[in-house]
């Protein structure tokens, strides 16, 4: 039994937001961007103790918005959170089936069972009360009449899917003590032979008469202690004794240590003397004995557990981090965890994330998608043309299609052409759909997507920006010129890309899925060409169009030839210069470089730069504040040979390259663009 989907309405930040879960699920997303508030809606659904009149939820817990007509805050009445069950059709469930069959409802597509329960709070503002209820849907959303009380079918959920959580802060001096949830309940259900626990009594009553039998202080005190009896009157066998070992074996249990010791040569330390990451861990796998332990002794091996965990990631190692990170991978049960830590998300998939984004008050989750669910109203007209195409799965019932895959381009235009054909009667959506269909990754996609996620960049995944460029020389032009203005991109949380190495549409997708601010960088050549019209499908506007995609002014023109014609030819030369200028020159002249096409060599001779022509012997000085075009092309194919190495010197000399240029550098516009574009508060 899973759970698979939940949506609320209007609870806290969430005004109507539907989020499917998979067997494991990570939320990412900014700080206070309503991952927290996520899973306390689940606490509150999944937990035994909400009431009709339930304390535990607050005014602020209900969706809080500002109306823009009466310019006022106001605050919904109510909220909702409604879970959708999914229970596979095995014999392993039939005890299950027979005992919710009044609120089951057959999923022939998934071969199981899916169960829609709903919570609601409703605010009394008279009596200034929460009035909450516990109902059952159809999946049309409708609520069900029932032979029985919701609150029958709720208990034999609870009891088959149990919900455990983990915070943040993870307290070891908290955890391991017998009054915890998960240590005390091991404790209590410690099955202990009576023949040793009576054994056990008697040699605990042996040392304390040891440790204090032949003391004359404390006979003393039990001697004093006894008149207890002459005041009270308890006269028939009143006794005082001491144990400073507790004498019942549950009573010893409860002053249980827990030790661990990291080698042979450490001290043996209880756990809460140790750092806060080795506690964080220590009460994870904790958990895990719990579950194995407990549960699978006192609930039906079929009983699913899910545990939300915050952060796994708190105070540990970035390896301990990535190891932890592999157990999860190997968790049996539903696992849900929120995380900032791009280890942990390293190995997950791409549909297994869900992105949570706050824009003013209202939170919104994000996803990838594999395939698109229509379930607006079709009318009967557009259905049976969707009919006729086989890609097409269409619900002639509900008024609803589905397509399951990415589309080939003849098959996007065949579902375009039906689109657009139109239905007088219709409220399709006709731009929404194409735009939420071109967004669908393939599996090809997301396993390239993974593996350049997992491999390279997986930071990535939680930039709210993104910079795409073709080559990695490209990133350290740009670095080095958002680092000359003091530009910060982690405070604008951007990402600078290569994408090279991967499908530009893929990048493209996945930015326009989890609402990812984007620009691409590219040569003015014929994969600028190639990327405008894998953007064009996207229905983008003119300037939108314009605003993503960026290339260099003249036609054919690459990012050695822009910088160069833009102020930036000095700014190389002296990078030359200086990486040359530890090698001893007998002639007191300095080869920066040699091009063999032309049969020229740039030197730098009695404090000038020249250009040698080998041919004829002559020397031409260069005036690098004002270059010609020739010696632009003479440095632009240097650089376009060693690219990566020279870009990458750039960006390590800026600062100290710079000082050359007399303070009179200015960033090339393109550059100045992108920068006020993506970093509008830095700017």
């Amino acid at each position: 039994m899973n759970l698979i989907k939940v949506i609320l309405c209007n609870f806290r930040g969430f005004k109507d937001v539907s989020v499917d879960l998979e067997n494991k699920t990570y939320l990412i997303g900014e700080n206070n961007s309503g991952k927290t508030s996520f899973i306390d809606a689940l606490k509150l659904v999944l937990r035994g103790g909400a009431s009709s009149r339930s304390s535990s939820i607050g005014r602020s817990d209900y969706y809080t918005y500002v109306d823009v007509d009466k310019n006022e805050i106001e605050v919904a009445g109510s909220f909702s959170i409604i879970t959708e069950f999914f229970i596979p059709k095995k014999a392993k469930y039939e005890d299950l089936y027979i005992q919710l069959d009044d609120v089951t409802h057959l999923n022939l597509d998934a071969d199981g069972f899916n169960v829609y329960m709903k919570f609601t709070s409703v605010y009394d503002n008279t009596l200034e009360e929460n009035d909450t209820s516990f109902e059952f849907l159809n999946p049309n959303h409708d609520i069900m009449t029932l032979p029985l009380k919701p609150s029958y079918y709720r208990k034999i959920i609870l009891d088959n899917f149990v919900f455990f959580y983990l915070p943040a802060i993870r307290d070891a001096n908290y955890e391991f003590n017998p009054r915890s949830r998960f240590w005390g309940a091991i404790l209590k259900r410690l099955d202990i032979d009576e023949n040793v626990k009576e054994s056990v009594m008697q040699k605990v009553q042996e040392l304390n008469k040891e440790l204090y039998g032949n003391d004359d202080k404390f006979q003393r005190v039990t001697e004093l202690i006894s008149k207890i009896s002459t005041i009270l009157g308890h006269f028939n066998g009143a006794k005082v004794t001491i144990d400073s070992i507790p004498i019942e074996p549950l009573e010893i249990l409860k002053n249980t240590e827990i030790k661990y010791r990291e080698s042979n040569n450490s001290l043996n330390y209880t756990l809460d003397r140790h750092g806060q990451g080795t506690q964080s861990l220590s009460i994870i796998f904790l958990f895990q004995a719990f579950k194995e332990i407990y549960l699978d002794s006192n609930y039906d091996k079929n009983v699913t557990s899910f545990l939300a965990i915050e952060e796994p990631e708190v105070h540990l190692h970035p390896h301990a981090i990535k190891s932890l990170a592999k157990f999860f991978r190997d968790y049996d049960d539903q696992l849900l965890i929120t995380s900032h830590s791009e280890y942990i998300v390293q190995n997950a998939s791409l549909t297994e994330i869900r992105k949570f984004l706050k824009f003013a008050s209202q939170i919104f989750i994000l996803r990838i998608k594999t395939s698109y669910v229509y379930t607006g109203k079709l009318t009967k007209i557009e259905g049976n043309r969707l009919d006729q195409l086989e890609f097409v799965n269409s619900n002639q019932i509900d008024n609803s299609f589905i397509i399951e895959n990415t589309l080939t381009t003849s098959q996007f235009e065949d579902l375009i052409k039906v689109l657009n054909e139109g239905d007088p009667n219709s409220d399709l959506n006709r731009d929404q759909v194409k735009n939420e269909i071109l967004k669908l990754l393939s599996d090809i996609d997301i396993r390239n997507f993974n593996r350049y996620f997992q491999l390279v960049l997986p930071e990535i995944i939680f930039s709210m920006k993104w910079i795409l460029v073709e080559g990695i020389s490209d990133r350290y032009y740009i670095k080095s010129f958002a680092g000359y203005l003091g530009i910060d991109f982690d405070r604008s949380s951007i990402s600078l890309i290569n994408f090279a190495s991967m499908e530009i549409s893929i990048f493209v997708k996945v930015a326009e899925s989890l609402k990812i601010e984007y620009c691409i960088l590219t040569d003015h050549d014929n994969k600028y060409d190639e990327i405008s019209k894998s953007l064009e499908k996207f229905d983008f506007d003119i300037l939108e169009l314009e605003n993503k995609l960026l290339t260099y002014p003249e036609e054919g023109q690459v990012v050695e030839d822009y910088l160069l014609s833009n102020g930036c030819f000095e700014l190389f030369i002296h990078l030359l210069l200086k990486n040359k200028k530890h090698k001893n020159q007998s002639d007191g002249k300095i080869k920066l470089f040699y091009d063999q096409n032309s049969d020229k060599e740039l030197l730098y001779l009695d404090d000038e730069f020249k250009i040698s022509n080998k041919n004829d012997g002559t020397l031409q000085k260069i005036d690098i504040k004002n270059p010609s075009r020739e010696e632009i092309d003479l440095l632009s194919n240097h650089l376009k040979n060693n690219k990566t190495k020279l870009s990458q010197l750039l960006y390590l000399n800026f600062n100290e390259i710079i000082k050359f240029t007399d303070g009179n550098f200015e960033v090339p516009q393109l550059f100045q663009e992108i920068f006020r574009e993506f970093c509008k508060s830095e700017v």
